[in-house]
């Protein structure tokens, strides 16, 4: 095999995996929300929501209170606030937008 065929077929796998990386790219944002439920945002961070209140009461993220369930209302916690969480390194295991 000479080292023109092993390039031309490294080039082959390489495009291979970038059209996968932007396949799964497309997913992920098609995935993503504007607007999370505190118990989702405990679920991404790994955290429970008892923390994730905590982190909202605190001031360390910011929250939205919309009439809805519960006496008080729901709180949704916008995505970038997840930005935040990442930056402060509370979040572990946050996924990319």
């Amino acid at each position: 095999m000479t080292a023109a065929h092993e390039f031309s077929l490294l080039q082959s796998q390489l495009q291979e995996v970038l059209v996968t990386v932007q396949e799964i790219k497309a997913q992920l944002d098609q995935a993503s929300k504007p607007l999370y439920t505190v118990e989702e945002v405990a679920h991404l961070v790994g955290r429970s929501a008892y923390t994730v209140r905590t982190w909202i009461r605190e001031g360390r993220i910011n929250a939205t209170r919309i009439e809805g369930s519960g006496p008080k209302g729901r709180l949704l916690i916008p995505h970038s606030e997840l930005g935040k969480l990442i930056k402060t390194g509370l979040g572990a295991q946050i996924p990319p937008s």
